[in-house]
């Protein structure tokens, strides 16, 4: 806060050559004009109201908060893709078991044969 000595600034004028009467309006205009300036605290806190409303402004509205909210799968929505997850897991596990099968069998016929192959067959016996 700006203390004034309008007294003290009225005799200034006054000595500059103003009248009295004059000086103490000039005085008197010019103390309402300094108890109307902003300070400080009142600069700082302007900025700090423009930061909230900024914040504030950026902040997600009930509609996009429901927005967001309908995007996401609901509990039936997940059961039933769990549900296709395990039967492709399912298929995926009698896929693989059915080839893995197949090649033993190969594999059993193979060394059979080699074997009854070389045994019977070898010059000498």
């Amino acid at each position: 806060m700006v203390i004034i000595d309008t007294l003290a600034a009225a005799r200034e004028l006054e000595a500059a050559g103003i009248e009295p009467k004059h000086a103490e309006a000039i005085v008197s205009i010019q103390c309402r004009t300094v108890g109307e300036l902003a300070t400080k605290a009142d600069l700082e806190n302007f900025a700090t109201k423009i930061k909230l409303d900024d914040a504030v402004s950026k902040l997600a509205t009930k509609a996009d908060l429901d927005a967001a909210f309908s995007k996401l799968a609901t509990k039936a929505e997940l059961r039933e893709f769990k549900s296709e997850l395990e039967l492709k897991i399912e298929k995926a596990k009698f896929g693989l078991s059915r080839w893995m099968m197949t090649g033993w069998v190969a594999q059993t016929g193979v060394l059979a044969t080699l074997y009854w192959y070389f045994s019977s067959g070898l010059p000498g016996d």
